[in-house]
């Protein structure tokens, strides 16, 4: 099980409020991370490569993968439409997408009327369309795709994600190698004993002291980096290296808020605001390599075309 960083820093004010002792509220934490097991291979080679890349810059290489997840059970053959298809139409007599209305990509494939700016992309070689992804016998539910979805694994049941099975191999020690964009970890970065920030706004991710006390805050931040900085064997090691990361971590975002600047003026919605904290974090150069943006409404119930 993952132990998020804010959650760490939270759990670090709490054992200083109730005064617990150092060792009893590291071990607390210790019980939340478990080691990482056996990984499949290709993210064991998808590190190596990533080591060999991180020799000209301390961080690694420079490329971010921005994943955006679409929540929802999504109608995909109203979505990427089969064109040109007489099946489709006969099936989808009501609901269907006409060949006039669509926007033709291929003689095969086509894009929904309204996905314009997609189409846009498309063209432009910015937009690639897998077709064809599933798994063996799948039972029509939601939550088990989900799942599916989120661990990469289609033949067992896991808590492990696929994005935390290339942290634990990757071996960043950086406490924002990762970002869940989120209001709490998505599970595609959950496992392995990966720590990872869910972070659903850079003006929430902040080490919370006494708001009636603003002079007792260097205070108690001065216990908390005390009792992180002193020695201890094995996983509690792991929990107090992880706290003061989340410390660290906490003023690095804050300070990357405030001093980005961009001529982009940002809508004001979920998905906006949350790339907007990416393109926050991404110009700060923080050494983040994966960020987990998600945003629902896809699920189509009704009003199907």
């Amino acid at each position: 099980m993952a132990t998020k960083v804010h959650e760490v820093a939270a759990g670090a004010a709490a054992a200083e409020r109730y005064l617990l002792n150092r060792r009893d509220f590291l071990r607390l934490g210790a019980g939340a991370a478990a080691a990482a097991g056996v990984l499949p291979p290709a993210f064991a080679r998808a590190a190596h490569a990533a080591d060999g890349a991180a020799a000209a810059n301390p961080h690694g290489s420079d490329t971010t993968l921005v994943v955006i997840q679409m929540q929802g059970g999504n109608d995909g053959l109203n979505t990427v439409v089969p064109y040109g298809m007489d099946g489709y139409h006969r099936v989808r007599a009501a609901i269907g997408i006409p060949d006039g209305q669509a926007l033709q990509l291929t003689d095969r494939v086509a894009l929904h009327p309204k996905m314009t700016k997609l189409f846009q992309r498309y063209q432009a070689g910015q937009v690639a369309i897998v077709q064809g992804v599933g798994y063996p016998k799948p039972d029509l539910s939601h939550f088990r795709s989900t799942d599916i979805w989120n661990t990469g694994v289609p033949d067992a049941y896991t808590r492990d994600g696929w994005l935390a099975d290339y942290l634990a191999v990757a071996s960043n020690p950086n406490p924002l190698a990762a970002v869940s964009v989120t209001g709490g970890l998505s599970p595609a970065l959950y496992g392995r004993g990966t720590t990872v920030p869910a972070m659903s706004s850079i003006q929430a991710y902040q080490f919370r002291t006494e708001t009636r006390y603003p002079g007792d805050r260097d205070q108690r931040l001065g216990y908390i980096n005390w009792v992180y900085g002193l020695g201890y064997p094995g996983l509690e090691e792991y929990v107090a290296e992880t706290g003061a990361g989340a410390l660290s971590s906490v003023q690095q975002v804050q300070d990357a808020a405030a001093a980005y600047q961009s001529p982009v003026k940002y809508p004001n919605f979920p998905l906006a605001n949350s790339l907007k904290t990416v393109a926050q974090l991404i110009s700060a150069n923080l050494g983040t390599r994966v960020y987990y943006v998600s945003f629902g409404g896809f699920d189509t119930h009704s009003n199907q075309p």
